[in-house]
């Protein structure tokens, strides 16, 4: 069992899909194929999901359980694990299990809590990616002179939206779909459908093997601890140098201060 297709980010679902991850190395054609006449297209729910997402300048706090469920035997349940993402401007907190992200304009910090390991990187601020105003990195590629294809169909039922997306970029997932409110283009859920093995790309006989990847979302009200203060708990500075604070004692450090 792969393990890196079990454990899914929360946010970067998008990433998942294979429209955000590749845009700046491909081109990518037949968006909207099969939409509702009223509803709106693909391609542009698509930039008002990544618009909310990637806008420098927000922040938001997330919540949620990723599940995988073997499709082969009756949906079963093989595995779940929370996850919680956070994100004040530039700044991010992300966490996968035991799992940890600290991201600022000057530190990256990485966090293996059951491994007792921990990684402490500079950040550039000139190299801190800041995404264009107005303008989405992949808008140029959305054109009809691609050598791959992405197809995608917009949906709605019951006041929640759907985006259901199949990319010959990524040949191991049969099919994603995001689940969104249609007026605020909150993410509510995901679901990935993986093969579970590459011999059954398109092969009927093989349609029950995969597995089912559900990513649930839920956007807690109450205020986030800025992402510096939660590093503060964890690592300090001490003549020039940067090292854990006592709880953290115990674990083993990479720096690249």
């Amino acid at each position: 069992m792969n393990k890196k297709k079990l454990i899914i980010p929360a946010v970067i679902i998008l990433v998942m899909s294979g429209l955000f991850a590749t845009a700046n190395n491909y081109h990518w054609f037949g968006i909207n194929t099969g939409s509702p006449a009223d509803l709106p297209g693909a391609k542009e729910e698509l930039r008002k999901l990544y618009a909310k997402y990637s806008d420098p300048a927000a922040s938001f706090n997330i919540n949620g359980t990723i599940r995988l469920f073997d499709k082969e035997n009756d949906d079963k349940l093989k595995e779940q694990m929370p996850f919680g993402y956070s994100k004040q401007g530039l700044q991010f907190y992300m966490r996968i299990g035991s799992q940890q992200t600290f991201f600022t304009d000057s530190l990256l910090l990485q966090l293996d809590t059951t491994n007792k390991y921990m990684i402490i990187s500079a950040v550039n601020k000139e190299s801190v990616p800041v995404p264009p105003s107005g303008v989405l990195p992949f808008e140029k590629f959305m054109q009809d002179t691609s050598i791959f294809k992405i197809e995608a169909v917009v949906s709605e039922k019951n006041k929640e939206r759907a985006l259901t997306i199949k990319s010959e970029l990524n040949p191991e997932i049969k099919v994603s779909t995001i689940y969104y409110d249609p007026v605020t283009y909150t993410i509510r859920r995901a679901e990935i459908e993986w093969w579970k093995e590459a011999t059954v790309y398109n092969n009927e006989d093989g349609r029950k093997k995969i597995w089912l990847t559900v990513i649930e979302y839920s956007y807690p009200a109450s205020p986030v601890l800025p992402v510096t203060e939660r590093i503060k708990k964890i690592i300090v500075q001490k003549n020039g140098k940067i090292e854990p604070v006592p709880a953290f004692s115990d674990y083993q450090v990479q720096s690249s201060f």
